[in-house]
């Protein structure tokens, strides 16, 4: 395996691990009573899971991105101005990702 399909890798592993932590959170969260003492932890917990993969882990290839894009939607989607917050990781990761497309 050369370093390029190595770093993929990596990115593909730390993408899988971020995302699974993501959606175990929010089943966790999702499955609780909203009168439940630890529902709000719980949302918290998923949020900062959520946020950690958008903002922190790159997306190893476009159909992550996409994931990426849906989380962010969902994200901003009762709080205005939070879009541009999340913008930037989006925008490293398609940098990226163009980055490895040859050009014509």
């Amino acid at each position: 395996m050369n370093a390029a399909q190595e770093q993929g890798e990596r990115e593909h592993n730390a993408f899988d691990h971020a995302y699974d932590a993501y959606r175990k959170l929010r089943a966790f969260s999702d499955a609780m009573a909203d009168d439940d003492p630890q529902c709000d932890a719980a949302m918290d917990a998923y949020c900062v899971a959520m946020d950690h993969l958008i903002e922190n882990v790159r997306a190893p290839d476009i159909a992550s991105l996409r994931i990426k894009f849906n989380l962010i939607e969902s994200r901003c989607a009762d709080h205005a101005g939070w879009f541009q917050t999340f913008r930037e990781g989006f925008m490293l990761d398609l940098d990226q990702l163009e980055a490895r497309e040859p050009r014509a």
